[in-house]
């Protein structure tokens, strides 16, 4: 139903309904789970350790596309099929691995590390500018990157942060199932802390590290001291036994965590910024999106999305009418980086 409605409004205008055309059917590839042919090849970079990238015959405008907080990085199966979608609506993705995220630690000079790598990337392809493509922690990222270099002239940051430690008190205070991934992700960051005085802290973040890939840990032999810290994480809905501690650390590393938000950054952006969020995002409240448009300078506000099409990093059954949202904002999307 989708593409019918979308061939019409093809045919009414061109490139208009080109880029609606390109945009329903990256929408429907990425819904359908299809994996497109899209060539695939490693690229080498100096400033990281691994990158992909992937192109099909039309090769456009060129994105860095950038994942969030997951120990599988550039191989997470859905980050994976984001990247070849994106390929086969003409761009040219490259997905660097950003060590931070990948190995679920908070490190302040992340967006450093990525703008650096744009800067490369940009002058392996050849290309003058880049659009950067930023999940969750990586569109947050993306937005502070695009403050550090020249060479990004477009964003779409999707489910992003708008104040990292704002947020983690949240998850804290609330200390509710639906904040689980983010209180993992804070006592893997800062470990050492969140496992002081147990006898065997690196067993215990090992377990911890387990939970982050969703795999059952090997628990038997963790410390009682260790396993009263780890099960408020593990089981049940109410973490609200880890809450002091994690707070704790919050306040302690308030600067760190400042530095990895987009909040007090952004006002002087002078490229489009394209804000794509899901009303009920578990992890990320869609007001963190609403928070960084209202910082962001009129020039750069190329859009602002919320939508129930998406949850966090996953996507839901919604109407023709939602869906055809969508596509009209990525059309948006699309357009901008077609000028790049």
């Amino acid at each position: 139903m989708l593409a019918c409605a979308l061939l019409l409004l093809a045919v009414l205008g061109w490139p208009w309904g080109r880029r609606q055309w390109r945009a329903a059917s990256l929408l429907t590839r990425l819904r359908s789970g299809e994996a497109p042919d899209v060539a695939t090849s490693e690229l080498p970079l100096a400033s990281l350790r691994k990158a992909r990238r992937y192109a099909s015959d039309e090769e456009g405008a060129l994105v860095v596309l950038v994942h969030g907080v997951h120990p599988d990085g550039i191989d997470e199966p859905r980050f994976v099929r984001f990247a070849q979608a994106l390929a086969s609506a003409g761009l040219v993705v490259v997905t660097p691995e950003l060590p931070a995220l990948a190995g679920a630690h908070l490190d302040p000079e992340a967006s450093i590390v990525l703008a650096n790598a744009c800067d490369e990337i940009a002058r392996l392809e050849r290309r003058r500018s880049l659009g950067v493509v930023g999940i969750s922690f990586g569109g947050g990222l993306g937005l502070i990157a695009a403050a550090r270099t020249d060479v990004i002239g477009a964003v779409l940051a999707i489910g992003a942060h708008h104040d990292a430690a704002a947020l983690a008190r949240g998850w804290v205070s609330a200390a509710g199932s639906r904040e689980r991934y983010g209180m993992q992700v804070l006592a893997h960051a800062y470990a050492g802390e969140y496992f002081q005085g147990v006898p065997d802290p690196e067993t215990a973040q090992a377990v911890l590290a387990s939970l982050l890939r969703e795999e059952t840990p090997r628990s038997e032999a963790l410390s009682p001291e260790a396993r009263a810290r780890i099960e408020p994480l593990r089981h049940g809905q109410d973490l609200s036994p880890a809450a002091p501690r994690l707070g704790a650390i919050i306040d302690a590393h308030a600067g760190d965590l400042a530095a990895l938000s987009p909040r007090g950054r952004v006002s002087g952006l002078d490229v489009p910024v394209f804000l794509l969020h899901g009303q009920g995002d578990p992890l990320i409240a869609s007001r963190e999106s609403r928070r960084i448009h209202r910082e962001l300078p009129d020039r750069a506000r190329g859009g602002l999305l919320l939508t129930p099409v998406i949850g966090h990093a996953d996507q839901r059954d919604v109407s023709l009418l939602e869906q055809l949202e969508v596509v009209r904002f990525m059309a948006g999307v699309l357009h901008a980086l077609e000028q790049l």
